[in-house]
């Protein structure tokens, strides 16, 4: 018996049944102590309690032990690229599909359940189907809390918050979504800048500079979804307004884009729907023109620019779907309904099936 595992079990069916671990010791008979370490792994449960854990839980017994949860990093990014391929492939239903079974199977697994729960969203693009996306949006929404709940990764689980903030929001739970903002920790002041001040003090510059360049990349970042934000909330009633913060995001992304994560492709397929919603044809086939155009530039590779020297940009496991598809399927919306037969607008459909991004 693997004690990690066995201690994870337990410590996550606990905390889903919403119980202490006192409460747990006195249903089955030990002390809380006893749970603890079980939890910790400092020791295990003897073999005649899994049954009566099990029972408790309303799970078997080789769930109990979870055999199945702790996997190789490998093992972890294979399965990641298995559910990518076949999503970049153009079958959504399956790749979600997929990804919901490596979720059954691991169920403990936090880091690669949010690895896969975040490719089954974004494989909905690929759905026309707006009841079965929304349906998939609600089973993640329960993963998401499932890691909020259950995870000990603490970056797992504020980025399963801030899904959840954004999902609740969609689904116009408004009030939910503030309350996890709200309850969310708010350190006084960037720990990252302070932090890469004293490296740099203490002479370690590569640490120092990592951090720097850190803040710098979310900073951007940020900028862009502040001027996206802006941009949306003024094209209904001042289209010149939100044009302008839009060609501001799009000057941050000239400077500084580096690679697909920080392309243009998005600004100008926001401005087309912008465009779209005063069935502006010119405008609307110009800006998709300069998305497509802005995606067949793109280039996958791992070099870092000057200013990102010190920071690895591909992260832990690759999520990049195949955009190309996504893209097509977002102009077959009925907000394109009114360009569909244009010359122009079919043309640009053909260029992006020959994209491989």
């Amino acid at each position: 018996m693997d004690k990690i595992k066995i201690g994870e079990s337990i410590y996550s069916l606990r905390k889903s049944k919403k119980i202490t671990q006192e409460q747990l010791g006195e249903y089955i008979g030990v002390s809380k102590g006893a749970i603890s370490k079980w939890e910790s792994g400092v020791s295990y449960p003897d073999i005649e309690m899994l049954p009566v854990l099990a029972r408790l839980f309303s799970i078997s017994i080789d769930e109990l032990l979870n055999f199945n949860s702790v996997i190789s990093e490998e093992a972890m990014e294979a399965i990641c690229k298995e559910c990518q391929d076949v999503i970049n492939a153009g079958n959504g239903e399956k790749g979600i599909e997929i990804c919901q079974e490596y979720i059954n199977k691991y169920p403990t697994n936090y880091k690669l359940k949010f690895t896969l729960v975040t490719l089954m969203t974004m494989g909905c693009a690929l759905i026309k189907d707006e009841d079965e996306v929304k349906r998939i949006y609600g089973k993640a929404i329960d993963i998401y809390q499932d890691i909020v709940n259950n995870s000990t990764d603490e970056d797992a689980v504020a980025a399963s918050k801030i899904q959840l903030v954004n999902y609740y929001a969609s689904f116009e739970e408004f009030d939910k979504s503030l309350k996890i903002l709200e309850n969310m920790k708010k350190p006084l002041g960037n720990t990252n800048i302070i932090k890469a001040g004293i490296y740099i003090r203490k002479n370690d510059l590569k640490e120092g500079r990592r951090l720097y360049q850190y803040e710098f990349f979310n900073s951007i970042t940020e900028a862009q979804a502040i001027l996206h934000g802006l941009a949306s909330s003024y094209y209904k009633d001042d289209l010149e307004l939100a044009e302008k913060y839009m060609e501001l995001g799009l000057k941050i992304k000239e400077l500084t884009s580096h690679n697909k994560y920080n392309n243009t492709f998005g600004d100008y397929l926001q401005l087309a729907g912008f465009y779209a919603y005063y069935k502006n044809e010119e405008k609307t086939i110009g800006s998709i023109s300069r998305a497509v155009e802005a995606l067949e530039r793109v280039k996958d590779n791992d070099e870092n620019p000057w200013y990102f020297s010190e920071m690895n940009m591909s992260g832990e496991f690759s999520t990049i779907l195949k955009m190309s598809s996504m893209i097509i399927n977002l102009l077959e919306m009925k907000e394109y309904d009114f360009i569909k037969d244009s010359k122009a607008f079919l043309e640009i459909k053909e260029r992006l099936k020959k994209i491989e991004y």
